[in-house]
């Protein structure tokens, strides 16, 4: 190989190496993970909220790390709202936003930057059948 092909190289080999710094740079970085007795606790306290705005159905939460790389939240936090009965769309997204306000004015910064929360209706069918 001639110095000049191996010149030309180490060129391309620099800007390639600059790019892909660039490009991790911009990754966000995640969020320090919430101690397990503190998670439980926000959880918790989310489910019994959310009790008070969808009154008469079960409301189940699940903490799970978060899988999303492209997220700065480690853990992942769902609520399902549990009813046999139809589901108003427009009611639901309003109660739902309601259990995500409270979670903003509940959770510190860091929390808060820490979880993904999903608030989701659960379909009870009358023949026992179930989907979200």
């Amino acid at each position: 190989m001639t110095n000049a092909r191996l010149l030309d190289l180490e060129r391309r080999l620099e800007q390639q190496e600059g790019a892909l710094a660039r490009l991790l740079a911009a990754l966000p970085a995640r969020a320090d993970a919430i101690e397990e007795a503190r998670l439980h606790q926000i959880l918790q306290n989310l489910v019994e909220h959310a009790l008070t705005l969808f009154p008469g159905r079960a409301v189940t939460g699940t903490a799970v790390p978060e899988s999303d790389r492209d997220t700065e939240a480690c853990h992942r936090l769902v609520l399902r709202i549990a009813d046999g009965r139809e589901i108003d769309p427009a009611d639901f997204a309003e109660r739902a936003f309601e259990v995500q306000r409270y979670a903003a004015r509940s959770l510190s910064q860091e929390e808060h930057r820490a979880v993904v929360l999903i608030v989701e209706p659960h379909y009870i069918h009358a023949g026992g059948d179930r989907e979200s």
